[in-house]
Formats: C-alpha cells, structure tokens, sequence
C-alpha cells in the first residue's frame, strides 16, 4: 500500500533568501506517477531505496538509491516509480528570492535536473525532525528553514557525480510527440493503435521504441495518465464517478472503476473519502519511517 508523511507550511513570513515551503516522504506503489505538472516551489527529492524514473521535457533520468533531483516552479515534470522496484523517497520544498547559487552549489542546471550523494539516509533523518515543528509559530519557522539550509549545505558538501552513460537517456522526437499527445488526449478514448495512426508510422516499431524509452507499453502509459488524472479529480472536485470517468476517457464509469480499484486497492469513492479525511497525514502511523533507524544516525 502507498504511504506518504508530508507537512506544509500553510502561511510562510515574507522574508529574503530561501524559506522552508514542506517535506515529506513517500513509499510508493509500483508504477505510482506524479506529474506532469507544474509547482509553485523548488523541490528536491532524494531516493532513499528502489528506482524509478524522472521525465523533464525530452530527456528522461533513470534514478535509484542515493539519486537526487530537482525540479523547478516552471518545469512540466513527471516522476515514476518502476514496476518491480519501486522507491521511496523523501522530498523538500522551498522558495528563493536568488535560487540560482544555491542549485548550483548542490549540482543542479537546467540542462542536468539529477546528481547523486554518498547516502541519503541522513536526509530522512533531517526531514522527519520537521514533524517536530508544525506549531505555526515564529520558532518553529526558523527551525523549519535551518534545516532546509542544513539540507541545502549537505547536499553542496556530498554530491557526486551522476553516471550519465546508464541514468540519463534523451528521447526521441517520436516518443516525445507520442507521450505529448497521450498527455492531452488521454480523455478522448484513445489507444495506441491511434496514437502510431496520428504520428504515421508501424505500431509495432512504436511500441517497442515506447517501452524501451518508458519501461512500460503505451497502454499501460495511457492508463497511468487517465488513473493519475481521475485521482486529481477524486481529490480536488465533487464531480461524480461518472463524469470523472468521460472525462478521463473511458467508456463507462463500470470500467473505470474496476481499473481504478486495480492501479489504486481501492475504489474511487473510498479513495475520495480517504483522500478527505487524510488531510491531517502527521497522524499517520507509517511504520517505513524505521528504515534503518540506525542508519539514519549516520551522518555526512
């Protein structure tokens, strides 16, 4: 089952330099996908065990324990986990009025959005004291933005080199117009036979350049958009299932939900109703956060 811990900081002081927006931490079910979206903050994730993959425009990084990335407000970015692996990572969001010195200093350019540290365990250890200051109060404020500098002068002190030879691999024109027009077509009822008659070429050449670039075929891709958008909808609307399911393409709110209940373990109402009383996830009693607690007194 997919777990996340995460906190907000709801009404953040105005102030120069870089300011502590959230965290959190997510064990993540196979395929589990976020994106493509854009964020009002700079967010640097930390893959803490497993592998997945992270998607910026045309260029897709293969990531694994140890990796780091980073995406920025204006970035239309997907991440996924892998369907044998998949990972857990924890995550820090923060605001700049100067941003670029400080991703500079941990490895990051527009044209390289992931790097590598020597261990990242130390950095769960780091982010789960922010559950420790959710008070709201000016102390907590400036504990919550000591440690995202803390986080910040780690990862500059221990990042090294990404193997760009095995991580990053940039994808063709082919596979870009294809996943950009599953992006905004998802809900019209397409399938992969009509993604390779739009693009005019061999399905079957289509779908093997597919899944060597994506690790996984475009139907299994067009479900992933359709699912991950439908839970969007289930969270942030009251539209009903059945209009949920149109809108996200499929041809009757029977079959959405018993695809929805595959991807999810649940169904689309039980999740709506999960999602509305989960708000308050520091109750939640996430049993992962003891990975290696021992490790985690390692430091860098």
């Amino acid at each position: 089952m997919e777990k996340s811990l995460y906190y907000i900081l709801r009404t953040a002081r105005k102030q120069s330099g870089v300011a502590f927006a959230f965290c959190g931490v997510s064990q993540t079910k196979p395929n589990h996908s976020f994106g493509p979206a854009l964020r009002n903050a700079y967010i640097i994730h930390i893959v803490l065990n497993g592998t997945g993959m992270l998607r910026v425009d045309d260029t897709v990084y293969f990531l694994e324990k140890n990796d780091c990335f980073v995406i920025q407000p204006d970035d239309s970015a997907e991440y996924r986990s892998s369907a044998g692996n998949p990972w857990t990572y924890c995550w820090l969001g923060f605001t700049a009025s100067d941003p670029a010195e400080y991703l500079s200093a941990i490895g990051y350019t527009p044209s390289k959005h992931a790097f590598r540290v020597t261990s990242a365990l130390p950095f769960l250890s780091l982010l789960t004291e922010c559950f420790s200051y959710t008070d709201g109060s000016v102390k907590s404020e400036l504990k919550l933005n000591a440690i995202t500098f803390e986080v910040l002068f780690r990862l500059a002190n221990n990042r090294v080199p990404l193997d760009s030879s095995s991580s990053i691999r940039p994808l063709s024109e082919m596979i870009v117009k294809a996943m950009r027009y599953i992006d905004e077509h998802y809900g019209d009822g397409i399938t992969a036979a009509g993604v390779a008659e739009y693009l005019h070429v061999d399905r079957s050449y289509l779908s093997r350049e597919f899944h060597a670039a994506n690790d996984m075929t475009m139907k299994e891709y067009i479900d992933h958009i359709r699912i991950g958008k439908a839970s969007d909808l289930l969270s942030m609307t009251d539209m009903s299932v059945a209009e949920i399911a149109k809108r996200c393409g499929y041809g009757s709110a029977e079959v959405f939900s018993r695809n929805f209940k595959t991807s999810q373990d649940t169904s689309p109402l039980r999740y709506r109703q999960l999602r509305a009383t989960t708000n308050n996830d520091l109750e939640i009693d996430i049993d992962f956060l003891k990975i290696g607690r021992a490790s985690c007194r390692e430091r860098v």
